[in-house]
C-alpha cells in the first residue's frame, strides 16, 4: 500500500499524486493538513467508484483509497 504525503501541498497536487498511485496500487494513504484536499479526493473517489476512508488526526488527516 502507497502512501502519500500531501501536507502542506495545493489542489490539484494531491489529486494528481493520487491518480498516479491509483494506476499502480489498489490502495493508497494520503496524509493531509487541507480541507480543500479532503472535498476534492472525497469527490474524486465518488465518481471513480472507489472506497474512501477519512481519520481525522491531531497534525494531519488520514485519507485512506481503496479501488
Amino acid at each position: 500500500m502507497k502512501e502519500i504525503d500531501a501536507r502542506g501541498l495545493a489542489c490539484p497536487e494531491p489529486l494528481m499524486l493520487l491518480q498516479k498511485a491509483l494506476r499502480y496500487e489498489d490502495a493508497v494513504i494520503v496524509h493531509t493538513d487541507c480541507a480543500a484536499t479532503y472535498e476534492n479526493l472525497r469527490a474524486y473517489t465518488e465518481k471513480a467508484d472507489y472506497k474512501f476512508l477519512y481519520r481525522p488526526g491531531d497534525d494531519c488527516d488520514v485519507l485512506t483509497v481503496e479501488k
